[in-house]
Protein backbone atom coordinates (compact mmCIF):
# COMPACT_ATOMS: atom_id res chain seq x y z
CA UNK A 1 0.00 0.00 0.00
CA UNK A 2 1.41 3.34 -1.17
CA UNK A 3 1.94 5.99 1.32
CA UNK A 4 0.92 8.91 1.03
CA UNK A 5 2.85 12.10 0.74
CA UNK A 6 2.83 16.14 1.62
CA UNK A 7 2.60 16.51 -2.28
CA UNK A 8 -0.42 14.52 -2.92
CA UNK A 9 -3.25 16.69 -2.92
CA UNK A 10 -6.74 15.76 -0.47
CA UNK A 11 -9.93 14.81 -2.57
CA UNK A 12 -11.89 17.54 -2.83
CA UNK A 13 -15.01 17.55 -0.82
CA UNK A 14 -18.75 17.29 -2.22
CA UNK A 15 -20.06 20.99 -2.09
CA UNK A 16 -23.06 20.17 0.34
CA UNK A 17 -26.34 21.18 -1.93
CA UNK A 18 -28.02 24.39 -0.69
CA UNK A 19 -32.25 23.36 0.16
CA UNK A 20 -34.39 25.04 -2.12
CA UNK A 21 -37.62 27.18 0.25
CA UNK A 22 -39.85 24.51 -0.86
CA UNK A 23 -37.86 21.72 -0.23
CA UNK A 24 -36.99 23.46 3.19
CA UNK A 25 -40.96 24.11 3.87
CA UNK A 26 -41.73 21.09 3.16
CA UNK A 27 -39.39 19.27 5.13
CA UNK A 28 -40.42 21.53 8.52
CA UNK A 29 -43.97 20.74 7.77
CA UNK A 30 -43.24 16.94 7.28
CA UNK A 31 -41.52 16.93 10.87
CA UNK A 32 -44.55 18.84 11.95
CA UNK A 33 -47.00 16.21 11.10
CA UNK A 34 -44.58 13.86 12.38
CA UNK A 35 -44.10 15.48 15.56
CA UNK A 36 -47.24 14.08 17.66
CA UNK A 37 -46.28 10.49 16.69
CA UNK A 38 -42.53 11.43 18.16
CA UNK A 39 -43.89 12.68 21.32
CA UNK A 40 -45.96 9.84 21.76
CA UNK A 41 -43.21 7.52 20.81
CA UNK A 42 -41.34 8.77 23.29
CA UNK A 43 -43.37 9.16 26.32
CA UNK A 44 -45.03 6.40 25.98
CA UNK A 45 -42.10 3.55 24.50
CA UNK A 46 -38.28 5.21 24.85
CA UNK A 47 -39.17 7.16 28.29
CA UNK A 48 -40.43 3.45 29.88
CA UNK A 49 -37.53 1.65 27.89
CA UNK A 50 -34.73 3.96 29.84
CA UNK A 51 -36.49 4.49 32.95
CA UNK A 52 -37.04 0.49 33.75
CA UNK A 53 -33.00 0.03 33.10
CA UNK A 54 -32.46 2.54 35.43
CA UNK A 55 -34.61 1.15 37.86
CA UNK A 56 -33.31 -2.53 37.20
CA UNK A 57 -30.03 -1.11 38.45
CA UNK A 58 -32.07 -0.11 42.10
CA UNK A 59 -33.91 -0.98 44.95
CA UNK A 60 -37.01 -0.05 43.90
CA UNK A 61 -40.43 -0.08 45.42
CA UNK A 62 -42.33 2.49 44.13
CA UNK A 63 -42.93 4.67 47.42
CA UNK A 64 -39.53 5.19 48.65
CA UNK A 65 -36.46 6.80 46.90
CA UNK A 66 -34.57 4.50 44.98
CA UNK A 67 -31.11 3.24 46.15
CA UNK A 68 -28.62 1.95 43.65
CA UNK A 69 -27.35 -1.47 44.28
CA UNK A 70 -25.69 -1.94 40.74
CA UNK A 71 -25.34 -5.33 39.93
CA UNK A 72 -26.98 -6.57 42.52
CA UNK A 73 -30.63 -7.21 40.92
CA UNK A 74 -28.66 -8.86 38.34
CA UNK A 75 -26.83 -11.69 40.25
CA UNK A 76 -29.96 -12.49 42.27
CA UNK A 77 -31.95 -13.37 38.58
CA UNK A 78 -29.41 -15.36 37.66
CA UNK A 79 -29.51 -17.58 40.99
CA UNK A 80 -32.82 -17.85 40.76
CA UNK A 81 -34.21 -21.34 39.82
CA UNK A 82 -37.54 -20.22 38.38
CA UNK A 83 -36.00 -17.33 36.40
CA UNK A 84 -33.46 -19.95 34.73
CA UNK A 85 -36.68 -22.26 34.19
CA UNK A 86 -38.84 -19.70 32.60
CA UNK A 87 -35.83 -18.17 30.28
CA UNK A 88 -35.65 -22.11 29.11
CA UNK A 89 -39.64 -22.41 28.62
CA UNK A 90 -39.46 -18.85 26.75
CA UNK A 91 -36.85 -19.58 24.36
CA UNK A 92 -38.25 -23.23 24.06
CA UNK A 93 -41.62 -21.81 22.93
CA UNK A 94 -39.92 -19.21 20.63
CA UNK A 95 -37.35 -21.64 19.03
CA UNK A 96 -40.59 -23.45 18.19
CA UNK A 97 -43.56 -21.86 17.92
CA UNK A 98 -41.99 -18.73 15.65
CA UNK A 99 -40.63 -20.88 13.10
CA UNK A 100 -44.00 -23.01 13.01
CA UNK A 101 -46.26 -20.43 12.27
CA UNK A 102 -43.96 -19.05 9.56
CA UNK A 103 -43.46 -22.41 7.84
CA UNK A 104 -48.08 -23.38 8.25
CA UNK A 105 -48.68 -19.59 7.50
CA UNK A 106 -46.79 -19.95 4.06
CA UNK A 107 -47.84 -23.40 3.66
CA UNK A 108 -51.56 -22.33 4.11
CA UNK A 109 -50.97 -19.22 1.84
CA UNK A 110 -49.49 -21.35 -1.25
CA UNK A 111 -52.40 -23.84 -0.68
CA UNK A 112 -54.88 -20.64 -0.79
CA UNK A 113 -53.50 -19.48 -4.33
CA UNK A 114 -53.47 -22.82 -5.66
CA UNK A 115 -55.71 -22.99 -8.83
CA UNK A 116 -58.14 -25.31 -7.78
CA UNK A 117 -61.95 -26.21 -7.93
CA UNK A 118 -63.64 -24.30 -4.89
CA UNK A 119 -60.71 -21.85 -3.92
CA UNK A 120 -62.68 -19.16 -3.33
CA UNK A 121 -64.53 -21.11 -0.99
CA UNK A 122 -61.76 -21.95 0.67
CA UNK A 123 -60.64 -18.69 1.03
CA UNK A 124 -63.92 -17.64 2.51
CA UNK A 125 -64.16 -20.74 5.21
CA UNK A 126 -60.70 -19.27 5.99
CA UNK A 127 -61.55 -15.83 6.28
CA UNK A 128 -64.85 -15.84 8.07
CA UNK A 129 -63.23 -16.26 11.87
CA UNK A 130 -62.16 -12.64 11.35
CA UNK A 131 -65.43 -11.02 10.11
CA UNK A 132 -68.24 -12.56 12.66
CA UNK A 133 -66.29 -11.67 15.91
CA UNK A 134 -67.40 -7.91 14.15
CA UNK A 135 -70.88 -9.23 12.95
CA UNK A 136 -71.26 -10.49 16.84
CA UNK A 137 -70.89 -7.32 18.05
CA UNK A 138 -72.60 -5.24 16.31
CA UNK A 139 -75.89 -7.48 16.49
CA UNK A 140 -75.49 -7.42 20.49
CA UNK A 141 -74.87 -3.08 20.49
CA UNK A 142 -77.72 -3.09 17.70
CA UNK A 143 -80.27 -5.35 20.71
CA UNK A 144 -78.92 -3.30 23.28
CA UNK A 145 -79.95 0.18 21.60
CA UNK A 146 -83.08 -1.42 19.57
CA UNK A 147 -85.77 1.35 20.95
CA UNK A 148 -88.50 -0.87 21.70
CA UNK A 149 -86.62 -4.00 24.47
CA UNK A 150 -82.83 -2.53 24.67
CA UNK A 151 -81.82 -2.21 27.75
CA UNK A 152 -79.91 1.19 27.67
CA UNK A 153 -83.33 2.33 26.96
CA UNK A 154 -84.91 0.65 29.65
CA UNK A 155 -84.37 3.44 32.28
CA UNK A 156 -85.99 6.04 30.10
CA UNK A 157 -89.05 4.11 28.97
CA UNK A 158 -89.35 2.76 32.38
CA UNK A 159 -89.48 6.69 33.67
CA UNK A 160 -91.94 7.00 31.20
CA UNK A 161 -89.63 9.22 29.05
CA UNK A 162 -89.33 9.76 25.61
CA UNK A 163 -86.97 6.52 23.64
CA UNK A 164 -85.11 7.26 20.84
CA UNK A 165 -86.71 6.53 17.86
CA UNK A 166 -90.33 7.51 18.82
CA UNK A 167 -91.58 10.77 19.37
CA UNK A 168 -91.74 12.07 22.77
CA UNK A 169 -95.10 12.45 24.67
CA UNK A 170 -96.56 16.22 25.02
CA UNK A 171 -98.33 17.21 28.32
CA UNK A 172 -101.60 17.73 26.26
CA UNK A 173 -101.42 14.37 25.03
CA UNK A 174 -101.73 15.75 21.25
CA UNK A 175 -99.03 13.04 20.03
Amino acid sequence: MAQRTDTQALPAARPRRKWSPRARRDTINGLLFALPWMIGLALFWIYPILASFYYSFNDFNAIQNPKWVGLENYTNLFKDPEFLISAYNTFYFALLSIPLAIISAFGLALLLNMKIRGRFLYRTVYFLPTLVPSVALSLIWIQLFNPATGLVNLPGRRAGGAVPGRPARCAAGAL
